[in-house]
Order: C-alpha cells, then structure tokens, then sequence
C-alpha cells in the first residue's frame, strides 16, 4: 500500500485489477483504509480500453467496485464513479455472443498463470462481474439492474448445460474455472461438493 494498492512491489509497481479484490479485502480487515481503495478504483476506470489491457481485469474492477461498497459503504463515491463503471459494464455487454458469454475484442486472456487459456474460466469471472454490475446498479437506483441479473441468469445456465463435465465433475479444462463456479454460484450445492471433493 502506497499511493494505491499495488502489485509487484519490487518489479512493476502497478495497480493490478485482478490483485485488487484480494488487496481490498485485506485492506478492509486489517486497516479499513477507504481512500486508498477509492484511488485505486479510480486510476482502474481511467482505462479507456480493458483494465491493465487484460480482458478480465475489466470484469474484475466492477467486482472491486462491489467489494467497495459492501465494505465501506462508500454511496458518494458510488455515484460520482458510476457512468465510469456502468460504461465498462455496457462495454463488456456489448461484446457478447448469442450466449451471453464476452468473446468479443479480447486481449490478453489472463486467469492466474496457467499455461491453457481455458475459456470457461473467463465466463465464470463474468457471472461475477454481472451479479456485481446488478447489485451497483440496484444502489444507484438504475433499472438496468434486472437487465445484468438475466444476463447473469442465461450464462449461467449456458455454463451449466455446456461447460459441467459430469464425467470429471469439473468445469472446463483446469482447475480455476471449477474454484470460480463455486466463488460466483454458477455450481450448486451437489457439483460444489463434487469440485471440492476432486481437488481436494
């Protein structure tokens, strides 16, 4: 923690997206410092294209968004930063298929250093992102909200129908995509106890 929440201290010295959601937790126990959260939020939505140039990273910054609000109830600052994350919500919407999943203008892919790029993976980040984008929305009183919560609704049926391999009791082709299944409520109570039992 200096100016902003920042990764790689020695090395890059940036404010990562993806590392935010686990630096703000921590922050929020430990320290409950607000406004380092607020500028480090803030210098996310300042990208005009995906945050830190990674697709999820933009998904991310809205979960950030969220977890802002659930731990520090910060309503102003919610409202002043709005059209910027509502902005990056329509633009992820916007680059939808027939699914609801974004496959459109992607960048860089990144999900944890794997070395497969596991597409499920990235859709499950995006349930997140949608449930996120509805509960904002729903504290700023805009009526998009039941737009994100069914479009949340239709990807995770699509991830369900298409993605569960019931053979592996698993999603997708490695192990993040089953672990965000479970974060984000794409799996329920049996496939959750069925991902725990195969990685554990």
């Amino acid at each position: 923690a200096q100016d902003f929440l920042i990764d790689g201290i020695k090395r890059d010295r940036l404010p990562w997206a993806g590392d935010l959601s686990v630096s703000l937790m921590a922050n929020a126990y430990v320290y409950g410092d607000a406004e380092i959260v607020r500028r480090s939020l803030s210098i996310m939505d300042a990208y005009l294209g995906d945050v830190n140039g990674i697709t999820p990273y933009s998904m991310w910054t809205i979960i950030g968004h969220d977890m802002y609000q659930l731990y520090f109830g910060d309503r102003d600052f919610l409202n002043e930063r709005w059209w910027r994350v509502k902005w990056r919500i329509e633009n992820l919407v916007s680059r939808c298929d027939g699914r609801g999943f974004v496959t459109k203008g992607l960048d860089w892919v990144f999900v944890d250093w794997t070395d497969d790029v596991d597409p499920c993976a990235l859709q499950m980040i995006w349930v997140g992102a949608l449930d996120a984008a509805a509960k904002l929305a729903d504290r700023v009183n805009d009526q998009d909200a039941a737009k994100y919560r069914a479009l949340a609704a239709k990807v995770r049926g699509e991830l369900n129908a298409k993605h569960w391999d019931d053979r592996k009791g698993m999603y997708g082709i490695g192990r993040h995509a089953s672990v965000y299944a479970v974060i984000f409520g794409v799996a329920d109570a049996e496939k959750t106890k069925r991902i725990g039992a195969n990685l554990a």
